[in-house]
């Protein structure tokens, strides 16, 4: 490959490490421009009985290898959040930004109220009106309108507290096995194995409420995915992003809660299913022949140009039966 540039370990050094390595360490770096094309070899460690002394040798490689992804000083070019295409599906379909430091906000913990208005753009910002009847309403500030339409679309209930209020709580951190239910109710899925989750160490991690939801993002590779659920750790910005992606690849939508850009047929917004507005195409409005039809319609028994009572039957002045003048 034309430009392909070799580097090899040329140089050591030794510190004091409760690690050995098992075998000898040597890594070479295939390198394109400002990107590392592959590491051929890398080192593997295992952990010693006490302190020993080991010599690591220094994986080198020009300085450029690692230079950030689109701009962001928190990303570099081997993270798995570019790997996996997570920015790019982000930037794509104008799921979040970047931050004004400059970085993206890889790690960072990301609030039940961010995740509501992520979701809300991703919809497509539908009109809403009136407000929520959680209790902390008044403090939503900019998530606002993102926590009414999704509350009023199923997405999120709130918590219930002994006292019998209900809140949102915008700004606690959103849980993995939060988001699974999120993402499971924006799928509408039912379907479930629950076996799904049997193999994983840390089941326990995931609360009884929260496990079919779990189950099904694990059965549909939206979770699990690293070998662990951590059902009750707070959900990074790129988990969040990654399984909203997982969820728009690999989950077949029908009538989902998201626009066009997801899904073309028949979304939760558009004017073909049984959810949508009452007064667009369904069976209350003026255009269609539906059996509930608004009796003063222009297609029902009271108009002028079908049944029994119209212009052309025997009550008019123009056809020549037995009633007419």
């Amino acid at each position: 490959m034309q430009g392909l540039q070799h580097y090899d370990v040329t140089g050591s050094r030794t510190r004091s490490s409760p690690y050995t390595l098992d075998a000898s360490y040597l890594s070479r770096y295939e390198v394109e421009g400002d990107k590392i094309m592959s590491r051929i070899r890398t080192a593997r460690l295992a952990i010693a009985a006490g302190l020993v002394t080991a010599t690591f040798a220094a994986a080198i490689a020009p300085a450029t290898a690692s230079a950030a992804y689109g701009g962001y000083s928190d990303v570099s070019q081997s993270s798995w959040v570019v790997q996996e295409g997570v920015i790019d599906w982000a930037e794509t379909n104008g799921a979040v930004d970047g931050n004004s430091d400059g970085t993206w906000g890889v790690t960072t913990i990301i609030d039940r109220g961010t995740a509501a208005e992520i979701l809300y753009k991703l919809a497509g910002r539908p009109k809403v009106s009136g407000s929520t009847n959680f209790a902390d309403s008044d403090t939503f500030g900019w998530a606002d309108k993102a926590i009414v339409w999704a509350q009023r679309a199923g997405i999120f209930s709130g918590n219930i507290h002994t006292d019998g209020s209900v809140t949102f709580d915008p700004w606690e951190p959103l849980t993995r096995e939060q988001a699974a239910k999120v993402l499971r109710v924006v799928a509408r899925s039912r379907s479930v194995n629950p076996d799904a989750i049997r193999g994983f160490q840390d089941k326990s991690t995931v609360s009884g409420w929260a496990a079919g939801s779990v189950a099904w993002a694990v059965e549909n590779e939206i979770m699990g995915k690293s070998g662990y659920l951590a059902g009750g750790s707070n959900c990074t910005k790129a988990e969040f992003v990654s399984m909203l992606m997982s969820t728009d690849r690999r989950v077949d939508f029908d009538d989902d809660y998201f626009e066009d850009r997801f899904d073309d047929p028949d979304d939760y917004w558009d004017d073909d299913d049984d959810w949508d507005d009452l007064w667009d195409d369904d069976r209350w409005d003026d255009d269609d022949d539906e059996d509930w039809d608004d009796q003063w319609d222009d297609d029902d028994r009271w108009d002028d140009d079908d049944d029994d009572w119209d212009d052309d039957d025997r009550w008019d002045d123009d056809d020549d039966d037995d009633w007419d003048d």
